[in-house]
């Protein structure tokens, strides 16, 4: 029973990735697919897109690792009165910056074709270089305004009355929706702001 749970859990994220990647496709002004052509080509590049999300992770993790022990060792030696929480909130903060850094991956290894994933996250983190505050104000209004809207349905879910928790659900309903379809337009455009208008040539160098 667990391994059958496991193996739906996985697919669910396969089918999650492709449907993202798919909507992506549709999405970007650069290479216009149709639907159906645009689900063949996510499909063909899942096993590539999953190879460039693990080495994201390592690489988030290893980067956050090495920080906390260079920064248990500066605290330790500057500053040993230092609070734990602190030292864990420039973790979280050394690992996001590196995943913002490689934000762009899903439409560099979808979009752009870059099979190789070592090339598809060299490529990413080029493609967010010297655009860190503007990629971290968009996404923090992105899902920050999710965040709001869940906090809200969550108050009214616990004020007791059951036309307002239902009207709370009712909007949670039409609003995930909206944000997953916003967001995946949003990652296309911010794609599209940040990569030259050399498509061609990126998919030459990078087959």
């Amino acid at each position: 029973m667990a391994l059958l749970i496991l193996t739906a859990l996985i697919a669910s994220q396969f089918l999650l990735l492709i449907y993202v990647s798919a909507s992506v496709l549709v999405c970007s002004e650069r290479d216009p697919v149709g639907l159906n052509e645009a689900l063949r080509k996510a499909v063909r590049r899942l096993p590539s897109l999953v190879a460039g999300l693990v080495l994201a992770a390592f690489c988030i993790a290893g980067s956050a690792f090495v920080f906390a022990i260079a920064l248990a060792v500066i605290v330790q030696l500057l500053a040993p009165s230092a609070s734990e929480a602190a030292v864990a909130v420039a973790i979280l903060v050394m690992g996001a910056i590196v995943g913002l850094r490689l934000s762009m991956l899903l439409p560099v290894t979808v979009v752009e074709g870059v099979g190789n994933p070592v090339k598809a996250v060299a490529r990413s983190w080029k493609l967010t270089s010297g655009h860190g505050i503007r990629l971290t104000l968009v996404f923090l209004a992105n899902y920050g305004g999710m965040v709001l809207v869940v906090g809200g349905v969550a108050t009214l879910a616990e004020a007791g009355n059951s036309y307002a928790g239902a009207a709370g659900f009712l909007t949670m309903a039409l609003a995930i929706p909206s944000f997953s379809i916003y967001s995946v337009a949003l990652l296309a455009v911010v794609h599209e702001r940040l990569a030259p208008r050399e498509i061609d040539a990126i998919r030459e160098t990078f087959a």
